[in-house]
């Protein structure tokens, strides 16, 4: 079945995914300054961004209500 995460700029094997086939990477999390998305996966804490109504979620609350969204 196959599913898969999809979230390039924070998760390790997305991120080599999208380098190898070109894909954008757009992060979802800020990062922290002085952290390059482009060179690697941010996979801490952080407030969402580029996500509409979860923008300033922290992480957990962010994962918790788009769970919520899609029940």
């Amino acid at each position: 079945t196959g599913a898969i995460m999809a979230v390039p700029a924070h998760d390790a094997r997305d991120h080599a995914f999208a380098r190898k086939f070109a894909l954008d990477i757009i992060p979802v999390i800020s990062t922290p300054g002085g952290h390059d998305i482009q060179a690697e996966a941010w996979t801490g804490d952080g407030p969402a961004i580029n996500s509409g109504e979860f923008d300033g979620l922290k992480v957990a609350e962010f994962k918790a209500a788009i769970i919520d969204w899609l029940e």
